[in-house]
């Protein structure tokens, strides 16, 4: 080893100290990362995106069952129709009014998934966009919720019972108590809104169920404890419910004009 300005050999300390830097050189550029370290990196990011990715399709669905269950739950009424069926059973006995309340809520149920499924095809063969669907759905629930908010749905449901009807399950309880014209647009709205992925569809349908399973526990309890229904109660919760679906009865009819103009 000599040295390259003067070429000169080296002192013994001299080579020692060139050949340990040398070496410190070639060891620090050969450096790699532990065989078990390499592969974490990846997998982690990977994990990080799917746990995000997870993460935004639960609250996608999430959304999409509360936002089917709130408007159910608003235009079918679970509790503002229980007066009604306590007046409508009222020559029933107890036995009897469970029996129509099981009937007439899966009657009505029936009947929902029906329009739900095909309604809008029927809409669709007649021409009629879904925008339209969406604005003449709006301004039909806004109408139903004026009428909640000054009980006159109420006073016009009691007017139109028919007392001496055969099978009150269907007519008035099943249709149109609870499978009204606002639930159907509802129903079709929703759907639609929803596309065709079957797993958000199950959701919709699923909130339709837990609805319906409200409603039939909200006739059960009136079958079984009469006492505990008082008018006042029900219409204040019938004022609040009218609210709500005031606000979402505006909002499909901006949806529906914004739709349109795009």
């Amino acid at each position: 080893i000599v040295n390259n300005r003067n070429n000169k050999p080296l002192d013994l300390q001299q080579r020692q100290r060139s050949v340990s830097s040398a070496e410190a050189k070639a060891v620090s550029s050969n450096i790699k990362e532990p065989h078990h370290f390499s592969g974490i990196k990846e997998p982690c990011r990977w994990l990080q995106g799917s746990f995000l990715s997870i993460f935004a399709i639960i609250n996608i669905m999430l959304e999409i069952f509360i936002q089917s269950f709130v408007l159910y739950f608003v235009v079918i009424d679970p509790i503002g129709g229980a007066p009604i069926f306590f007046v409508v059973t009222k020559h029933l006995d107890i036995n009897g009014k469970i029996k129509t309340a099981i009937n007439s809520t899966i009657i009505a149920f029936l009947v929902l998934v029906f329009f739900a499924f095909l309604g809008n095809y029927i809409f669709n063969h007649l021409s009629i966009t879904f925008p339209a669907l969406k604005i003449a759905g709006g301004i039909i629930l806004f109408i139903f919720s004026l009428e909640m908010l000054f009980n006159k749905r109420q006073v016009r449901k009691e007017e139109d019972t028919n007392f001496d009807s055969d099978n009150i399950s269907v007519f008035p309880l099943a249709i149109p108590l609870l499978a009204g014209p606002a639930a159907i647009i509802s129903v079709i709205v929703t759907v639609s809104n929803i596309g065709s992925n079957y797993i958000n569809q199950i959701l919709g349908v699923t909130s339709l169920v837990l609805v319906m399973l409200i409603t039939f526990v909200a006739f059960f309890i009136v079958a079984k404890f009469e006492k505990i229904v008082n008018k006042k109660v029900t219409n204040i919760f019938s004022s609040i419910i009218a609210i709500i679906l005031a606000g979402l009865s505006v909002q499909y009819i901006l949806d529906g004009i914004s739709e349109f103009i795009n």
